[in-house]
């Protein structure tokens, strides 16, 4: 059945997907394998629909590509020369090349834009050389989903990014490089999930700040990086407070350092270049999710009660108490290595009613005194990829 299933695909252009296929010129979904290069000019059909980068570790891209003229792709919906799998850092670190991309004539992307205009997605994911966008690609005004997350050379999108009227789906987590986003994504009005926005210095009037993302509408997912070259105002964080189709939010601060054996005694922190004591903060009135890497107060209650928050994650950080105020609400908890957290089985218990041991986890805190129902995770490998989280962002 499956041979007759491929014969079929493969009569009706349907897939070209074995390894060393060259039936790319008329298949309408051409797959990317073999691990090693391409050869220089794939030949795609101008009726292909989707492209996807199987294990492809080196992509050639040349003039042909995105050819204009007759031979445009117009059919062309789905472009992934990017990874199509999530690595945890525990997988990266075992193997840095599984994870590696490597894109040359980056340079011919500019041509995407006129050539490619139906494209509904695009991912980047993994791919390195990649220093900035072209701003051709706001001329691709069909696109929903855009994936450069990981692009770790990636410092500037370009205004072109702002044009995508139509964008839903935005990722830009661990681009390390990058500084800022773009003014005027707040236009964006379809935008309901956006990863790694990267807080900019108060005073860059070109870069996007938070108050401007309050007008998206149906914003309900968002994930911010503050930098250790970021310099926020005072109230910046406040605007938090405006979002109100926010149900999942995750923060992670960048100036702390942890080190990447897993143990957080050994974090060494650089200074940041605003006062995180002064900080105000608001958090969105229908938040149900919050994510907080390398937390930097000790004392939780200097920061905000997350009223109404169910899922309360807590990762890396300075947090040494929760504070002594009852009656949170979160129905999940996890809290992972926190070297300086102290507290006790009861104490949880009273102040988190709702949490039952099977959502409770504490891993990595050897100052919390556990009573027999509260998980805490041994495997302290399978759970590296938290301990580097505050490296990771160290923008």
């Amino acid at each position: 059945m499956r041979d007759l299933l491929t014969s079929v695909a493969r009569r009706n252009a349907f897939l070209g997907l074995n390894a060393g296929d060259d039936d790319h010129a008329f298949a309408r979904r051409a797959c990317l394998r073999g691990g090693g290069k391409t050869q220089q000019h794939p030949g795609f059909s101008t009726a292909a629909r989707a492209i996807y980068n199987i294990d492809q570790k080196y992509v050639e891209l040349d003039e042909r590509w995105f050819a204009a003229g007759k031979k445009k792709k117009k059919d062309l919906r789905v472009l992934q020369l990017g990874q199509w799998r999530e690595f945890s850092a525990r997988e990266q670190i075992a193997d840095p090349m599984d994870s590696h991309i490597e894109v040359s004539g980056v340079e011919h992307l500019r041509d995407m834009g006129n050539c490619c205009k139906n494209l509904r997605y695009v991912s980047f994911r993994g791919i390195s050389r990649i220093e900035s966008l072209p701003d051709s690609i706001g001329k691709l005004r069909e696109l929903v989903v855009l994936d450069l997350r990981a692009c770790h050379n990636l410092e500037e999108l370009g205004q072109g990014i702002t044009k995508l009227d139509r964008l839903e789906y935005l990722d830009l987590s661990e681009c390390h490089l990058l500084v800022g986003v773009p003014r005027g994504l707040g236009q964006l009005t379809r935008l309901e999930i956006l990863k790694g926005f990267v807080v900019a210095n108060s005073n860059s009037r070109d870069l996007c700040h938070l108050n401007e993302l309050a007008k998206l509408e149906k914003l309900r997912k968002l994930g911010i990086v503050v930098g250790k070259m970021a310099v926020p105002t005072e109230d910046e964080f406040l605007k938090l407070g405006e979002f109100k189709a926010l149900e999942s939010l995750k923060i992670s601060w960048g100036f702390l350092n942890s080190a990447k054996n897993g143990n957080n005694n050994n974090a060494t922190e650089a200074t940041p270049r605003y006062s995180v004591a002064t900080m105000k903060y608001a958090l969105p009135p229908n938040l149900k999710k919050l994510d907080l890497h390398c937390f930097p107060l000790a004392d939780f209650a200097q920061w905000v009660r997350p009223t109404g928050v169910k899922k309360l994650y807590i990762r890396g950080g300075k947090l040494t108490t929760l504070g002594d105020e009852e009656g949170w609400e979160a129905e999940v908890l996890r809290l992972r290595f926190l070297s300086g957290f102290q507290c006790d089985h009861g104490t949880l218990r009273r102040l988190f009613r709702k949490l039952t041991p099977e959502n409770t986890e504490i891993h990595e805190c050897p100052n919390f005194r556990p009573g027999n129902d509260v998980e805490d995770s041994a495997d302290t490998q399978a759970e590296v990829e938290d301990a580097v989280v505050c490296n990771e962002v160290a923008v």
